[in-house]
């Protein structure tokens, strides 16, 4: 009994994968296919690329330590659906915090699909990732880890620059404001002018940079509700023409 690993990418736009090369374990071994097969990072799509448990087995864990705490926006894994066999079927998935409790991650594992997209809102940082099945397939119940693969959410640092003159609007990313996909832009103060025509918005990008133009807010000559001319450029007074000149 053999599974095919898939190929695979270490990052997505929104964040890394930490799963990637971390210390592993599993509750049993079929053969040769340790439970570190199931984050090398191996592209190979031969016989062999997988982890697996052992037949005749009642219950199989396999588990990921990501060596730290990290906030983890979803997660993806892998697995062989050899002879339309699910060998994750039954299967449930659990996150360790800081508080060093288990706790479930939703997960379908009941759908016949080579990939699962595994979307992640426990709000605290993950250290620890396991899967468990206690569901018989045949010959066990087993658990066959083509790759896992635990992304992190980029952050972006907080953008203090705002331009003079200016106040911000942002709106969250992914996981709220200054994470992925986060924009900022700024809308002038009354009797400022943008000094682009057109503002690029600020995005938070998958580096943790922001990238665009905010720009600056000029002043023009708009005379604002105090009586003066915003940055001060003088006061406003009511123009006297007097009285009307006498007509024929």
């Amino acid at each position: 009994m053999w599974c095919v690993s898939v190929v695979i990418s270490q990052y997505e736009p929104y964040g890394e994968n930490v799963a990637y090369s971390k210390a592993t374990n599993q509750s049993t071994t079929l053969g040769v296919l340790n439970a570190s097969l199931g984050v090398d990072g191996n592209v190979s799509t031969k016989d062999g690329a997988c982890s697996h448990t052992g037949v005749k087995q009642t219950y199989s864990w396999w588990t990921v330590d990501l060596a730290g705490f990290y906030f983890i926006k979803f997660i993806r894994i892998y697995q062989w659906t050899r002879d339309n066999v699910n060998r994750l079927n039954g299967s449930q998935m659990y996150a360790k915090g800081t508080d060093n409790t288990w706790k479930q991650i939703n997960f379908n594992s009941n759908w016949p699909s080579s990939v699962f997209n595994v979307s992640v809102d426990l709000n605290k940082p993950i250290g620890e990732i396991m899967l468990n099945n206690s569901v018989w397939q045949g010959e066990a119940a087993f658990i066959c880890v083509c790759e896992l693969q635990a992304f992190t959410v980029t952050v972006c640092e907080l953008f203090l620059n705002i331009p003079n003159n200016s106040r911000e609007i942002s709106t969250p990313g992914i996981a709220g404001n200054n994470t992925y996909n986060a924009t900022i832009t700024v809308e002038c103060n009354e009797g400022y002018n943008y000094s682009l025509h057109e503002m690029e918005p600020l995005r938070c990008a998958s580096d943790g940079s922001w990238r665009g133009n905010l720009g600056n807010c000029n002043g023009n000559s708009v005379c604002g509700k105090s009586g003066h001319w915003n940055g001060d450029i003088g006061l406003c007074k009511v123009i006297d023409c007097g009285s009307p000149l006498n007509t024929p």
